[in-house]
């Protein structure tokens, strides 16, 4: 038997306020033997103790749910699990602000929905096997408006 073969399943929670999204994220992720999902989330609400009880290993979350501040609840998250728990971020878009601040709390892997499914799955085995994925998308857009206020400020002095 290989490694693989003998590897166990991730624990995956996933966080999305729109149905359709866990839906179709639970059909792909059930559909391989790679991962469990341990539990379906439309909102933050007792993030906490689904954390204690669930003790996933990865978090797949949406940035933007209603009424929560994304980057807060990953701090939650954080220290609900110990740091113990990947997370992931899948979302629509994401600001230069925003990419800087998920990097800074230890995010481990940013996608935007609008990937195909097949790189959702590629940056999930990435991050579990102990690496990171940032789509590139998000980092160009994040570092043009770094350069570009740089060169602002600069002209400014």
């Amino acid at each position: 038997m290989s490694t693989e073969e003998t590897q166990q399943s991730a624990r995956i929670l996933l966080i999305d306020s729109h149905p359709i999204t866990l839906l179709g994220l639970n059909a792909l992720l059930e559909a391989s033997s790679d991962y469990e999902v341990v539990d379906k989330l439309s909102s933050a609400s007792g993030i906490t103790e689904i954390l204690k009880q669930k003790r996933p290993d990865l978090v797949l979350m949406d940035l933007h749910l209603p009424k929560t501040n994304g980057i807060n609840l990953i701090r939650e998250i954080n220290a609900a699990t110990e740091n113990s728990a990947k997370i992931v971020i899948l979302t629509s878009a994401l600001s230069q602000a925003e990419t800087c601040d998920l990097i800074r709390t230890g995010v481990k892997g940013i996608i935007l929905k609008e990937m195909a499914t097949a790189l959702i799955m590629q940056c999930l085995r990435r991050v579990q096997s102990g690496g990171e994925w940032i789509e590139r998308n998000s980092m160009k857009h994040a570092f043009e408006q770094m350069l570009r206020r740089e060169s602002e400020h600069q002209s400014i002095s």
